[in-house]
């Protein structure tokens, strides 16, 4: 049984998670009695925004117990999780990446072609932050370091749906003080995305705190130099593509970040992206299937 997203089980109310709790547990009790083994799959050692911290730590304790094999991305996700849990010790552990997007980006546009569709112009500098905009993605950090700066010819895109009302008119208000700031504050469908990531020079992700990014490997896929904060998940990823691919920002997100960072992925063609070969889908299958 390979468990992934527990976290999920915690939705709604306090009442409403503990019931999810206890039918997570349930059930993995009754996989574990029927003889089943259980790959518990960590995406991020604690959750995006959790409404119940004490229950998250009551259910990685108790399926650190339950399970039988610990699946991380990577070795230092598995580090962090073990100090974050020390039941897991006790586990299995097995270090297989995120495979890339290259089955699901369709398509990849002109860049010409994927700016007019922004309403960007060809000599301007992109930054692009997107997916799910959600305070944890530290966007307040872009904000702040990008209106910092003064190039007219520097744009920040925006694009995703925001987590709520207060965050979606916290990003109109900064997008009407700075028309600099382009704001696309909808879900996008799998075409406008890959447009959107061609569109930029550089992605910019200063994640409060994450264990993984499937948005870095997104930009990756498709040839686009992130920026990130420096931890140790993110400086075996740099390890892994080179550090012009990945940037890391050991504090505050300052402009001279993003002008670096822009500046590298202005030279770079869309499309031509880092040796992945390391995650494909054909590589990350055979260690899946390995553990049968």
């Amino acid at each position: 049984v390979n468990l992934q997203w527990p976290e999920w089980a915690l939705a709604g109310e306090r009442a409403a998670a503990r019931r999810g709790l206890r039918r997570l547990l349930a059930r993995c009790r009754l996989a574990r009695a029927l003889g089943h083994r259980i790959l518990l799959t960590v995406h991020n050692t604690r959750g995006h925004d959790v409404p119940h911290p004490a229950l998250e730590r009551v259910m990685w304790r108790s399926l650190a117990l339950l399970a039988t094999h610990l699946h991380t991305f990577t070795a230092a996700g598995a580090a962090e999780f073990v100090r974050e849990v020390p039941a897991a010790r006790r586990l299995v552990r097995v270090v297989i990446p995120h495979g890339d997007y290259r089955p699901v980006v369709g398509p990849v546009p002109d860049r010409s072609a994927a700016r007019r569709r922004f309403g960007l112009e060809p000599r301007e500098r992109v930054l692009l932050t997107f997916g799910r905009l959600r305070p944890y993605k530290g966007l307040d950090a872009v904000l702040d370091a990008f209106t910092a700066g003064t190039d007219p010819h520097e744009r920040l895109l925006l694009c995703g749906a925001p987590e709520d009302e207060d965050t979606a008119e916290h990003l109109r208000a900064a997008a009407r003080r700075d028309p600099r700031i382009v704001l696309v504050p909808r879900f996008l469908a799998q075409e406008e995305l890959t447009a959107a990531v061609t569109a930029a020079d550089a992605v910019v992700l200063p994640y409060r705190r994450v264990t993984n990014s499937g948005s870095a490997l997104m930009a990756l896929t498709l040839g686009r130099p992130v920026l990130l904060p420096a931890t140790p998940v993110f400086e075996e990823l740099r390890q892994r593509v080179g550090a012009d691919w990945v940037h890391l920002v050991p504090g505050r997100l300052e402009p001279q970040h993003l002008r670096a960072a822009t500046a590298v992925g202005a030279q770079r063609e869309a499309g031509a992206g880092p040796d992945l070969s390391w995650c494909s889908w054909d590589a990350v299958s055979v260690r899946l299937a390995a553990l049968l």
